[in-house]
């Protein structure tokens, strides 16, 4: 029988049901489904054998349910549960308490207080509740949730869902195809090895779609949400989606893949940046990544390889002012609404201005070092029409062609041998470094209608198209011109 003091119990065979009294007691179930609460003091209760119903009750107890699928419930001081085998249920009541399930499928609330849940080798369910809680998901496909404060969850190995509720939380995925979800809160989240997939929700976020060693092989996907978020790439062709918010994303260097990344900005002013580098074992590849800013004014920076960069996602309707570099490779800049700087480096790069067919802004666009090809994409609308403001298009070093579009265009090819391509229908565009047995005029596209040449009076030329001014040539009379054109 139970005393007020330290008392020393075996159970029986059978289901025994046993309160004990104040002390600090040890109990041992034996087999049957037994029903033990520890009441007050330091306890030490163990179920053994059969499913178990265990209670600490007030002190500082230790907890352990043997065979079967027990049901452990720590009460209001700081509780150590063991679940063992089976398929076990552990409740932490009050305090700061320790719950690990080993063997089965077992399933922890750690409730109040600043709790450490480990999962073991099954598939396990866990929640931290309220306080600063560390949960491990150990082996197994495990479902992790932090609660109310700022908490801490590694899956560990098996395909792991973590959420992480409120607080500033951090999850780290580990081994296999990991889902985490920061909900509300300024969270970071780590993914590791596997195919992983995280979405910051609300909330300033960090994520990393590889571990801090940096390798992640993984085809990961970073969303950032709702808030101002930092989302770095790994190895592995990655999307990278920023959101809403003002969001800084670095793509994976992809030093031993040479994969393509996927990076969206989203809503908000983002900083985009291509992380790729370039190693003897990737330089034959070169596959870049592919880049959009979307609304806002956005910064996109390329990487080593060849990068496709869009001011706007693919509908092409931003109205930022947008800078777009794309660094070493053979890139591909493509504008959109609103005054852009494409700038395209080092390599032979393409780069379209945006149509502006609803603002009329001027794009800048510089071909930079590289053999380049700068197309002035705008047109012309009613709306845009009145105001004619076309594009800066500067080559570079190179032998660089350059496109005006349907307004007026202010050219500069730079150095090397450069073609200016004219179609009918365009602006008034000026060239300001036309180099004569050096440079062409290309006006294959203005079709059957005739043009002339002629002196403006102030050392330029004027080109005209059926009697309609088209071109201006800059520093050179039109006798040396009339040799540098292709019809």
């Amino acid at each position: 029988m139970p005393t007020s003091g330290n008392d020393s119990l075996t159970g029986s065979f059978l289901g025994d049901l046993i309160a004990l009294l104040e002390g600090d007691d040890t109990y041992h179930g034996l087999a049957g489904n037994d029903t033990i609460d520890g009441e007050a003091g330091d306890d030490v209760l163990s179920g053994d054998l059969d499913d178990d119903s265990i209670k600490g009750g007030l002190g500082f107890d230790l907890l352990l349910g043997g065979e079967g699928n027990d049901t452990l419930e720590g009460g209001l001081d700081n509780d150590t549960m063991d679940g063992e085998s089976g398929n076990d249920l552990m409740l932490g009541g009050e305090g700061n308490d320790w719950m690990k399930g080993e063997q089965g499928r077992d399933t922890m609330d750690g409730e109040a207080g600043d709790d450490t849940l480990e999962g073991g080798l099954d598939d396990d369910w866990m929640k931290g509740e309220q306080g600063r809680d560390l949960l491990l998901g150990g082996e197994g496909n495990d479902t992790l949730e932090g609660g109310l404060d700022n908490d801490t969850m590694d899956g560990e190995s098996g395909n792991d869902l973590m959420l992480g509720g409120e607080g500033d939380d951090w999850m780290k995925g580990e081994q296999g195809r990991d889902t985490m979800d920061g909900e509300s809160g300024n969270d970071t989240m780590e993914g590791g090895s596997g195919t992983d997939w995280m979405k910051g929700e609300q909330g300033d976020d960090v994520m990393y779609a590889a571990s801090e060693d940096g390798n992640s092989f993984g085809r990961d996907t970073l969303d950032g949400g709702i808030g101002d978020d930092s989302l770095i790439g790994g190895n592995g062709a990655q999307l990278l989606i920023g959101g809403w918010g003002n969001d800084t994303i670095t793509g994976g260097d992809d030093w031993f893949t040479a994969d393509t990344d996927t990076i969206e900005g989203g809503g908000g002013n983002d900083l985009l940046i291509s992380g790729q580098v370039l190693t003897p074992m990737t330089a034959f590849q070169a596959r870049g990544d592919i880049m959009s800013g979307g609304s806002g004014t956005d910064s996109i920076v390329g990487g080593a390889a060849d990068d496709v960069l869009y001011a706007d996602a693919v509908s092409g309707n931003a109205y930022g002012r947008d800078t777009l570099d794309g660094g070493a490779g053979d890139d591909e800049l493509f504008g959109a609404n609103g005054a852009q700087l494409l700038q395209g480096g080092s390599g032979n790069d393409t780069i379209t201005g945006g149509d502006d067919w609803f603002t009329a802004d001027t794009d800048t666009i510089e071909g930079g070092s590289g053999d380049d090809l700068l197309i002035s994409g705008q047109t012309l609308t009613p709306t845009a029409a009145t105001q004619g403001n076309g594009d800066i298009m500067s080559g570079g070093d190179g032998m660089d062609t350059l496109e005006g579009g349907a307004a007026d265009d202010l050219m500069s090819g730079g150095a090397d041998a450069d073609v200016f391509v004219f179609a009918a229908g365009g602006g008034v565009d000026t060239i300001t470094d036309f180099e004569d047995d050096i440079d062409t005029l290309d006006f294959s596209a203005i079709g059957a209608l005739s043009y002339s040449l002629s002196p403006d009076g102030s050392g330029n030329t004027e080109v005209l198209a059926d009697g309609t001014l088209f071109l201006i040539v800059e520093g050179i009379d039109p006798f040396p011109l009339s040799d540098d054109v292709i019809l």
